[in-house]
């Protein structure tokens, strides 16, 4: 986080103190603070310890921001390297409750604050079972192999999705959900049996008990406690009953990737559930 302020922070004052300075840099701390206090004000979170005041710039700061902010985007450079997918494990839902959770979705549009919520596709929810985050192109033979394993030895996986909530609580809700009743447990053991085939291979695996659901929307950070509550009363006030049972027969890999329209998934490899021997794809 601290980076990404530093990044911010630097886009907006780098201009100025390369198009403003004089060319002989016979400049002053307070000429500098000029340039720097206008992107401060205006919003830029300069980091705490780089001093823009006037008369005095703590320089050794300012640099420290310049090696932040260059590591950043050379970060960003690797992330968007065809070399690095930024993954997770799911499986994947009916086209008919993806057309039941959409008409959720409209009817809490229209009951909580106008852009306090950022609504998921609904054409793109899945029942996430682990995410992997940012990952080498050439660790994916060994995940596709253990995830085979897990899938082939999977019991019919069943749960019903019903009952609409939040998360963490509806006083100040971060994530709305739609909830998954693991009918049988075999949902439960598919996630444990996932967790312990990817730890195997050095992914941290989720500490939190698990608790099926499906994301319909998450509330804006920068939203005010009022609105947020509100949120939560709307969900409250919805009474869902049970939108469909389903019967996943495959296991996805899925790649993220992060766009201007929002997230866009693509399955990277395809495991058929409690088919020994199957050929994944």
């Amino acid at each position: 986080a601290s980076l990404r302020r530093a990044k911010v922070s630097i886009r907006r004052c780098l201009p100025k103190l390369i198009f403003e300075l004089p060319n002989n840099l016979s400049y002053t701390p307070n000429h500098l603070s000029h340039i720097l206090e206008p992107a401060y004000n205006g919003g830029a979170q300069f980091p705490r310890n780089c001093s823009a005041r006037a008369g005095s710039v703590n320089w050794s700061a300012l640099i420290l921001a310049l090696v932040d902010a260059g590591w950043l985007f050379l970060w960003e450079v690797l992330m968007r390297s065809s070399d690095i997918l930024r993954t997770f494990v799911a499986l994947p839902l009916s086209s008919a409750l993806h057309g039941g959770l959409g008409a959720v979705q409209r009817d809490l549009q229209r009951a909580c604050p106008a852009g306090v919520v950022r609504w998921v596709k609904a054409e793109g929810i899945h029942l996430t079972l682990f995410f992997l985050g940012d990952v080498l192109a050439s660790r994916l033979p060994d995940i596709q192999q253990v995830l085979a394993s897990v899938a082939e030895l999977s019991p019919r996986i069943e749960f019903a999705v019903e009952g609409v909530g939040t998360f963490p609580n509806p006083h100040r809700p971060n994530v709305i959900w739609v909830g998954v009743c693991d009918v049988t447990g075999h949902l439960a053991a598919l996630h444990r049996d996932v967790n312990s085939a990817l730890a195997s291979l050095g992914f941290q695996p989720e500490e939190r008990a698990f608790k099926p659901h499906l994301t319909l929307g998450r509330v804006n950070r920068n939203a005010g406690s009022d609105a947020a509550s509100r949120v939560g009363e709307a969900v409250g006030r919805l009474k869902l009953g049970r939108l469909s049972e389903e019967c996943p027969r495959e296991l996805i890999l899925f790649r993220s990737e992060l766009k201007s329209t929002g997230a866009e998934y693509t399955p990277l490899q395809i495991f058929p559930l409690g088919v020994p021997n199957a050929e994944s794809r």
